[in-house]
């Protein structure tokens, strides 16, 4: 899958642009989450793979990144590993088909805002990142050192 970048006209729930990275390798699911935040008013960029997504983490500012933990090249912890060294408060949501108990204690330490498992519904996800992005006025994630 080739990287997408999707942009909405449409005002969201926040009163400024929300800036969203999805990580996912699953073709259907990545275009689905995209499309259904982009319907909710939300800038969506999509990568599906792990080293993509340290590369668009580098280069531009995001306000929450959903990633899924089993990805090509990086995986799904690694890439939150990197985003909570630069921005600590920068709301994360790990989806994943299986996570088995060692997973979620890596997580919570990880300070994982939550974790989806597969399959999930679209609304619901959309609800849980309108909850997420109502906060700071400004993107937290800084560009360097990714």
């Amino acid at each position: 899958m080739e990287q997408t970048r999707i942009q909405s006209d449409s005002p969201g729930v926040a009163s400024r642009e929300v800036r969203i990275l999805i990580v996912e390798d699953e073709t259907l699911l990545s275009w689905s989450l995209a499309h259904r935040l982009l319907k909710a008013g939300f800038i969506v960029t999509t990568v599906d793979a792990g080293d993509k997504a340290i590369e668009e983490l580098a280069s531009k500012d995001f306000d929450l990144v959903i990633t899924d933990m089993k990805l090509p090249h990086i995986d799904g912890l690694e890439i939150v590993a990197r985003i909570k060294i630069r921005s600590p408060r920068m709301p994360v949501i790990m989806i994943s088909a299986l996570p088995d108990d060692a997973v979620r204690d890596s997580l919570e330490q990880m300070h994982i805002d939550h974790l989806v498992e597969k399959p999930f519904d679209l609304d619901e996800m959309t609800s849980m990142v309108e909850a997420l992005v109502r906060g700071p006025a400004e993107p937290t994630l800084q560009r360097s050192g990714l």
